[in-house]
């Protein structure tokens, strides 16, 4: 189990090899900062102040608006740039063909807001839609597409707006349609979006404006697990009308005010900050160069990171070492606590180190949960759950994480059906990129034979000691006779065949987990075959709503058939990019060889 270090947005970073006087050059920078925000330029502070108080606007609008949220243990950064090419040297590649004013570039090294020298508001144009995406992510656990990019829009077009004229039948989309849309694998976030993105913008709208109730009780319905399958609960016909007739009106907004006055910054403090730009751009070579060049917290720390594997390990004097260096560094005691413990002396360490991070960091989610993963190690599971429920309420952009460290917690406890429940969900819960759904690819299975081989252990340990105990009362009241041995039963088999009767156009589920059932020896000896035929029926996330006997050639199979099948896992079944129900039938068939 491994902290996940980037946060949540839409694109991947790739590196580059640089000059390192990239945005060195300028020997003056200058710091202001603000609630949410600590913004950086090599301009002048009135146009840092302008640009700030913009983009701090907008956090609290969509507070206002949306949903209150906490102070976060860091900020968001701002880098305001003065030289166009000092800029572009800071793009990754893959964004550079959008040419536009301003980046939201999100990982390892935090979230920054990466602008050249340009107007507030030509900044907040390029980039206020996926500032809306990363506030959303922090407020929600389950986040639908259209409620994506309708907040992103709100945001970029507050103190503006009125200009879209209604979307006719012929050009947009059905509500049904828009509230069920998902991204293709090639979405492009940071392109224009189309009629769908318009009608979500307008959705989000008439919403706002005439069913508040109904918006606000859905919003606080995707901070749930069962957020899944929320609903807007408004009639669909009468807001459908209203989409397709939406006009547009001008959206208020009012800068914030009451940044602080400019600092310098001192070369240190400045090429650490460079070293965490590099990072979340995906500039492994450059940033290593700028964090060498700091000797402050945040350079050692950021230098140590780099060198940690890849899979979280290694580096484990090197972190000791920054604790006691920095010993009032919430970072150094958190990262320290997040490697990979080798030993039990290691995870008591770690876990000191993680009760500390909270004392320092009481508003990070993250800590939290890898404390709870700890206590799940050290065999404390039902301490764990507590502490990761509550890493939800703080940081729910990381909830799929969260989720693995709970269904490794309920496995622990031998709650099986619960461990099953949260796997999905961190499986189906939103990715930060595409790296997180290959994880999820693998660790589910893998998960699901973990907790399998957890369960027949323990099955099979439970009947020993119940035998001991019986032979040994037996042993006290009579001794045993020499027990006869019983013939050997017919080697049993047992195979499957599926027959579907859902809808065409729909695609049928990957199996995930087939445990067959138990052929009890006694069944066999007395020879009893037959199939069993069961209904089985699938919802949206694929978990099995319904299982059912058809057809049994003998009773005496179904009970297993049920039992068995009961526990088979699948992935959801998908009408194009949409999951979708899904019924089929399923024949069981007990024979002998």
């Amino acid at each position: 189990m491994k902290l996940k270090l980037s946060t949540l947005l839409h694109v991947l970073l790739v590196g580059a090899m640089f000059s390192p006087s990239v945005l060195r050059a300028q020997t003056e920078w200058i710091a202001l900062d603000s609630e949410h925000f600590l913004l950086y330029t090599d301009t002048d502070s009135n146009k840092g102040s302008r640009l700030l108080d913009d983009l701090e606007g907008r956090y609290q609008a969509f507070s206002q608006v949306f949903y209150p949220l906490e102070p976060r243990a860091s900020r968001i950064r701002i880098v305001l740039v003065d030289d166009r090419q000092d800029f572009l040297g800071w793009i990754p590649e893959p964004l550079k063909i959008h040419n536009l004013a301003a980046y939201l570039l999100s990982g390892s090294g935090g979230a920054f807001v990466l602008a050249r020298d340009s107007s507030p508001e030509s900044i907040a144009d390029d980039v206020g839609h996926a500032l809306g995406h990363l506030l959303l992510s922090r407020s929600v656990l389950w986040q639908p597409f259209w409620l994506q990019e309708g907040i992103g829009e709100y945001l970029r077009r507050l103190g503006r707006g009125g200009d879209d004229d209604p979307v006719s039948r012929e050009e947009g989309f059905s509500l049904s349609d828009v509230v069920t849309i998902v991204p293709s694998q090639n979405y492009n976030d940071l392109a224009e979006g189309g009629v769908f993105r318009l009608q979500s913008y307008h959705l989000v709208r008439i919403l706002l404006e005439r069913y508040p109730e109904a918006f606000n009780a859905y919003f606080r319905s995707l901070r749930e697990e069962e957020g899944f399958d929320a609903t807007l609960g408004v009639v669909s016909e009468s807001v459908e009308a209203e989409l397709f007739q939406y006009e547009d009106s001008a959206l208020q907004f009012e800068a914030a005010g009451g940044s602080s006055a400019a600092r310098p910054v001192p070369a240190g403090e400045r090429d650490a900050m460079l070293g965490d730009l590099a990072a979340s751009a995906g500039f492994a070579p450059r940033a290593r160069t700028f964090y060498a060049d700091s000797p402050l917290e945040a350079g050692r720390i950021g230098l140590a990171l780099i060198g940690r594997g890849r899979d979280g390990s290694g580096g484990r004097q090197t972190f000791e070492r920054l604790v006691v260096d920095f010993p009032e560094s919430g970072l150094a005691h958190y990262f320290l606590g997040t490697l990979e413990p080798e030993t039990d002396e290691d995870r008591r360490v770690q876990i000191v180190a993680l009760q500390r991070a909270l004392d320092l960091m009481p508003q990070s989610g993250q800590a939290r949960a890898e404390l709870g993963w700890l206590y799940v190690l050290d065999d404390r599971p039902a301490e764990a759950l507590s502490l990761v429920d509550q890493a939800l309420e703080l940081e729910p952009e990381f909830a799929d994480h969260f989720y693995e460290i709970l269904a490794e917690a309920q496995m622990s406890l031998d709650d099986y059906e619960k461990a099953r429940d949260y796997i999905q969900i961190a499986a189906t819960l939103p990715h930060s990129d595409l790296s997180s759904l290959e994880h999820y690819d693998r660790l589910v299975p893998e998960f699901y034979r973990k907790m399998e081989s957890r369960r027949r252990l323990g099955e099979a340990e439970r009947v020993a000691a119940l035998r001991r105990e019986v032979e040994g009362i037996a042993d006290r009241v009579d001794p045993r006779p020499v027990p006869v041995p019983e013939a050997p039963a017919p080697v049993g088999r047992i195979s499957y065949s599926i027959s579907s009767g859902s809808t065409a156009g729909v695609t049928a589920p990957p199996f995930r987990e087939t445990p067959m059932p138990d052929y009890a020896a006694d069944l066999r000896r007395r020879g009893i075959e037959g199939r069993v035929v069961l209904e089985v029926d699938l919802d949206r996330r694929g978990r099995i709503a319904n299982l059912r006997v058809r057809s049994s050639e003998n009773p005496e199979l179904s009970g297993p058939a049920l039992e068995a099948v009961g526990r088979w896992r699948f992935d959801p079944a998908r009408r194009g990019f949409e999951s979708t129900e899904y019924s089929f039938r399923l024949t069981l068939t007990f024979y002998l060889e």
